[in-house]
């Protein structure tokens, strides 16, 4: 039957829900890592907002958690710097920096597994969670 759909089951699935769950698993791998440089930071940077944003954490945490992690990376020994400032460039990681990287990331993924399902209804937007815009009234035909 030329021009029937058939159904491939991912119908279902937003934008939104395609983003987390792919930020999620790398954001995983992240948090597990043996050891883990300013490079990945940078690699990692873009998809906090997204991942804090899918969590039922209040605004100020979700921004504090922001903060923490860059200051995590940025907490530095000046030892072998020289004259450079330390930083992500020069330096090695502090103790402190690495605890509060490993409570800002486990605070994270914690509030990932509690918070709702993106592919759950809800009373705002109806059968799917969209990020593209407003519901749209279905029962109005043109």
């Amino acid at each position: 039957q030329v021009g029937r759909r058939v159904w491939s089951g991912v119908d279902d699935l937003t934008p939104a829900f395609v983003c987390v769950v792919m930020y999620a698993g790398n954001f995983i791998g992240i948090v597990f890592v043996r050891s883990l440089h300013f490079q990945f930071y940078a690699w990692y940077f873009h998809s906090l907002p997204a991942l804090l944003w899918a969590t039922r954490l209040p605004t100020w945490s979700k921004l504090s958690l922001f903060c923490a992690i860059e200051v995590a990376f940025n907490l530095t020994d000046a030892t072998g710097c020289g004259d450079l400032p330390r930083g992500p460039d020069c330096g090695s990681p502090t103790s402190r920096g690495a605890a509060l990287l490993t409570i800002s990331h486990l605070t994270i993924l914690a509030a990932l597994l509690l918070a709702p399902s993106l592919s759950q209804p809800s009373e705002k937007t109806g059968p799917h969670r969209d990020i593209t815009g407003p519901p749209q009234d279905k029962t109005k035909r043109s």
